[in-house]
């Protein structure tokens, strides 16, 4: 039997208000996976240079982790733009965060491409005050959103590179997102993806996992869905859309996060607040 895992790239996302608009999000609804597209190679920690994993290796357990190429921004380093390749890791007592970097060539047409080799660029550890606050459950797919939106109220327009982020938590259920809002109202820090994986060209499972993150809190959220265990399908398209109305097994985890001033130090990098990037 074949496997295949691929990352959804398209698709409906929360739609941000107006510039300025300061109203808290009140979330609402979610949007649905059924005939959603999914394509694009899902990234891993073994996709980062081997500095950059040696430097987040931490010796607690994992709880979720995601690997990101940025390509709506680019970042300048010695006066040459780079690319960035962001990957998180949410230990019990940590959210440990890895960078890399990659040179960037104008082409004739004026936008910019690759132009070298990944390579390490930081690494920071935001330590936890105390234990996370751990939430599981099971949690119904809720009622899908109508227009591509799943919030009454949309927060402030967002920095493009949380996009993915803000996408991807598009998909959880209304209650799970109003957590996440609750716990981390404006992030400086929005990172996600929702992945499906096919056997034979059947959808049987999703996976979301979002990480959602200011100066003083993280909030950590890993969803899964399957089809049932038994049934047969007879198509993918019936198999898709038994699979989005299935209900999410989440878990979530809440972490205060020490001042940098006062955080752990790493044997490989500083600690400091997770960057934000406009």
């Amino acid at each position: 039997m074949s496997n295949g895992i691929v990352r959804h790239t398209a698709g409906g996302v929360d739609r941000p208000s107006p510039a300025g608009r300061t109203t808290r999000s009140t979330e609402a609804g979610a949007a649905s996976t059924q005939g959603t597209a999914f394509e694009g190679t899902v990234l891993g920690w073994d996709d980062m240079p081997r500095e950059s994993r040696e430097a987040a290796l931490w010796r607690t357990d994992v709880v979720a982790e995601h690997v990101d190429r940025v390509s709506s921004t680019a970042t300048v380093l010695g006066g040459v733009p780079h690319q960035r390749m962001v990957a998180w890791r949410a230990h019990v007592d940590r959210v440990v965060v890895a960078t890399a970097v990659r040179p960037l060539r104008a082409r004739p047409d004026g936008r910019l491409s690759p132009s070298g080799d990944w390579r390490h660029h930081d690494v920071a550890h935001h330590v936890a005050q105390g234990v996370p606050r751990r939430r599981e459950g099971v949690v119904p797919a809720g009622a899908p959103t109508s227009g591509g939106t799943a919030t009454a109220h949309p927060a402030p327009r967002l920095p493009r590179d949380q996009a993915k982020g803000q996408e991807a938590s598009s998909y959880l259920p209304a209650a799970v997102r109003q957590g996440m809002v609750d716990a981390v109202p404006v992030p400086h820090t929005w990172r996600g993806e929702i992945v499906r994986f096919s056997e034979d060209g059947y959808p049987v499972r999703h996976r979301i996992t979002v990480l959602r993150a200011d100066d003083a809190h993280a909030v950590v959220v890993v969803a899964e869905r399957g089809l049932p265990p038994t049934g047969g399908y007879p198509d993918p398209a019936t198999a898709d859309e038994v699979l989005s109305a299935r209900p999410w097994s989440v878990t979530q985890m809440t972490y205060a996060l020490r001042p940098a001033s006062a955080a752990l130090p790493s044997s490989t990098a500083r600690d400091r607040s997770i960057e934000r990037h406009p």
